[in-house]
């Protein structure tokens, strides 16, 4: 069983790292920024149990990989899933103003044509 792993980096390569090497990146790097989160830190950044963020993991709302039997998620996955769930938000909050606007349009079209 090789303790390698192939990662994708910019450009659609990959680069290999060695898999007992990725806990020493993670103390070394001390910041949430850094290549990996642990599934705590993950679980405290989105305000969930870490119950869901193995859901997460398993339904692929955010990626990562377990290392010496502790679970690694890619920090950009949790990046990009914050920017989904963030646009999500905006769009509905934009649907709900154009409907209130539309109902305001309306009330007053409705007003205008009681005057009359």
């Amino acid at each position: 069983m090789s303790l390698d792993k192939e990662i994708g980096v910019a450009g659609g390569t990959t680069a290999t790292i060695k898999e007992n090497d990725i806990p020493n990146e993670i103390e070394q790097s001390g910041s949430k920024l850094g290549r990996f989160m642990l599934v705590d830190e993950v679980g405290e950044t989105l305000g969930v149990s870490r119950r869901t963020i193995f859901t997460y993991l398993k339904e692929g709302k955010i990626s990562g990989i377990k290392s010496r039997g502790v679970r690694l998620v890619y920090t950009g996955s949790v990046l990009s899933y914050l920017l989904k769930q963030k646009v999500i938000k905006v769009n509905e909050i934009k649907e709900r103003e154009l409907k209130e606007e539309l109902r305001s349009q309306v009330r007053t079209e409705l007003f205008k044509n009681k005057e009359t």
